[in-house]
């Protein structure tokens, strides 16, 4: 009689994980970043401390109230929030005036859920506030909780758009460039160069000051504290 046929043999590809270890990994979720403590952060900074390690996972903001995040940096979210435009805030009143830009404008979540928030590679770092007063740039920042006091305004006689946060909670910041910090003292004002100001921490003022002739300078920054810079121009 006609001999049997053999079925041709189907072998898995080498790269295929078993089933079991499939199912043991359970639903997909990013690697979760921890905030850094704001004085930490400053104090790495000032060559006090170890530096942080760049985050290599997402930042998981649980709301349960309301939170300001920037369209570039939103990952996803889940839960019963409502998403509207973000506006300013001067003096604790919401202005008519958008927070950030066309291009990479802010949004107000309320409600409550979570959303997952995530900057470029290496570039970007999640602080926690703890009773803290943090000044920085309005385009350096990926998002913030409710739970922040915040007010938004500009460096005088300077333009440059800032936002202000004080109390308890988690801002994430775009640090494009590694940055540094100077100390500032009272009584010793310290000359800016504009474009590289990032924020700053304690009793300071910085202000636009036009100097006589040629000058890399335009910023000028009186009082007590610590002023964070780009360490390389952008």
């Amino acid at each position: 009689g006609a001999e049997a046929r053999a079925e041709p043999r189907v072998e898995a590809p080498a790269h295929a994980m078993p089933a079991p270890v499939v199912e043991a990994l359970g639903p997909p979720q990013p690697r979760e970043v921890e905030p850094i403590p704001l004085l930490s952060f400053v104090l790495s900074r000032l060559g006090q401390a170890p530096a942080p390690q760049p985050p290599t996972g997402a930042l998981r903001l649980t709301i349960s109230d309301e939170a300001h995040a920037r369209a570039d940096a939103i990952l996803a979210g889940a839960g019963e929030l409502k998403w509207e435009p973000g506006f300013r805030r001067a003096q604790g009143r919401c202005s008519t005036e958008r927070l950030g830009d066309e291009e990479r404008p802010y949004f107000r979540l309320t409600g409550a859920g979570e959303i997952w928030i995530a900057g470029a590679p290496g570039r970007w770092l999640p602080l926690r506030l703890a009773d803290d007063v943090l000044y920085v740039r309005e385009d350096r920042v990926l998002a913030f909780e409710g739970s922040l006091t915040w007010e938004a305004g500009t460096v005088p006689n300077a333009g440059l758009r800032m936002l202000q946060f004080r109390g308890r909670g988690t801002v994430a910041l775009d640090l494009r460039d590694a940055s540094i910090a100077l100390k500032v003292t009272d009584g010793k004002p310290t000359l800016l160069a504009g474009a590289r100001l990032v924020g700053w921490v304690g009793r300071l003022v910085p202000h636009g000051e036009r100097l006589p002739g040629a000058s890399p300078f335009q910023l000028a920054c009186q009082g007590e504290g610590v002023v964070l810079l780009d360490a390389a121009a952008e």
